[in-house]
């Protein structure tokens, strides 16, 4: 399992990069989170630079099935919150020097 990040981890990094106090690294970080929010809220895109963009979608309407009696449920249309991840970092995420050969990949030695 990939470790976690936590708000007391980003304060730290916020403080010690802008070097002021843990209290200002997290008054700095709330407003940031604020700003996001306020934006989603209002159904505005977000671009987070080298990481990618947040933006609200809406799904669909449709008809479900409860699992216990199988029976159909309508599901009513509901808004949700996608990232599309950066070019950037999408491809620091890759293996570097990958080899394609037949249709698998394998890691170049």
């Amino acid at each position: 399992m990939a470790s976690k990040s936590t708000k007391k981890d980003l304060v730290q990094h916020i403080a010690k990069a802008l070097e002021v106090s843990p209290v200002e690294a997290e008054r700095v970080m709330l407003v940031v989170m604020r700003y996001v929010r306020r934006q989603l809220l209002e159904d505005t895109s977000v671009i987070l630079p080298g990481i990618g963009t947040l933006a609200v979608t809406e799904t669909a309407a449709r008809l479900g099935r409860n699992p216990h009696t199988g029976q159909p449920v309508p599901i009513p249309p509901r808004k949700t919150i996608k990232l599309k991840v950066s070019k950037d970092l999408k491809e620091a995420m890759e293996p570097s020097e990958t080899v394609r050969t037949g249709g698998a990949d394998f890691d170049a030695q």
